[in-house]
């Protein structure tokens, strides 16, 4: 028996896949609402759980102006395609990301305890949430949607594939999430892009990068480059995470304003494809 013939023969799995959608009265009708949506049923589902998308939500992420492939999202989502309307929810985090975005920060990608928790940077020793409150660039510890609600700040990895160590990961995948975030960032124009860990920058961008502001931007915004935040970085103290954090507040404070000035990213114009953007200025 297949996994998904198992999941439909299941009575209680069965009433959860049916109603994940039915029941949900704050369906997305905009296109940048569509990633918020993605990340609550991510929330509200098991690994391997399946969930129908209304081809009018599919549809108008397609239309949208400069707006991401339709895989694009379903990946940065912790989805993977079962159907053309029918997602499998993965063992990964959902990007936390919408329209009018201070500082989009950007991990290299899951851990399992992060995978597991819902929430970035949620490994036991993991200096980010203590450093960001420190910093300003928050004020609630390990809550993603607070930050993006009522601070602007987004959340994304470079690749979404949970492994124990980023090592794991391949220069290639590094360069498609690459990819995958230059389409983001023109869609959604976060006022900043905050890359945490070098490895994944330097991969697939600019072998040669040190932290602090970039020269070569993601999607046309701005990016600073800073060390990880993991408890395995011992070459940095939380003091200098901190410092790195508030570089980035201080640069946007007040952009806010200016973000929510900008039209909303949701105008329809043309269909996409499904083609990733190439990525400019990578070995």
């Amino acid at each position: 028996m297949d996994q998904e013939s198992a999941f439909v023969k299941d009575p209680q799995r069965t009433r959860l896949y049916r109603e994940v959608v039915a029941s949900d009265a704050r369906r997305p009708r905009t296109a940048p609402q569509v990633p918020r949506w993605l990340a609550d049923r991510h929330r509200e589902l098991a690994v391997g759980d399946l969930v129908d998308v209304e081809p009018e939500t599919v549809d108008v992420v397609r239309r949208a102006r400069r707006g991401p492939a339709w895989s694009a999202l379903v990946e940065g989502a912790g989805f993977e395609l079962a159907g053309p309307h029918r997602l499998r929810r993965l063992d990964s985090l959902p990007d936390f990301i919408g329209p009018a975005m201070r500082v989009l920060v950007i991990g290299l990608n899951p851990s399992p305890a992060a995978a597991a928790a819902g929430i970035g940077f949620a490994r036991p020793g993991n200096r980010f949430w203590p450093a960001a409150l420190a910093g300003g660039l928050v004020s609630r510890d390990r809550q993603p949607i607070h930050a993006l609600d009522h601070h602007g700040v987004g959340f994304s990895d470079i690749v979404k594939r949970t492994t124990r160590r980023a090592d794991d990961l391949s220069r290639q995948e590094f360069e498609a999430g690459i990819g995958r975030l230059h389409g983001l960032c023109r869609w959604l124009r976060p006022d900043s892009c905050l890359m945490i860990g070098l490895a994944g920058w330097r991969a697939a961008v600019d072998r040669r990068a040190v932290a602090g502001w970039q020269d070569i931007d993601l999607g046309g915004r701005p990016v600073y480059l800073m060390p990880s935040t993991s408890g395995l970085n011992a070459a940095s103290s939380l003091d200098e995470l901190t410092e790195h954090l508030a570089t980035v507040a201080a640069a946007t404070v007040g952009a806010s304003v200016s973000s929510a000035a900008r039209s909303a990213p949701d105008d329809p114009a043309v269909d996409r494809t499904d083609e990733q953007p190439r990525i400019s200025g990578h070995d």
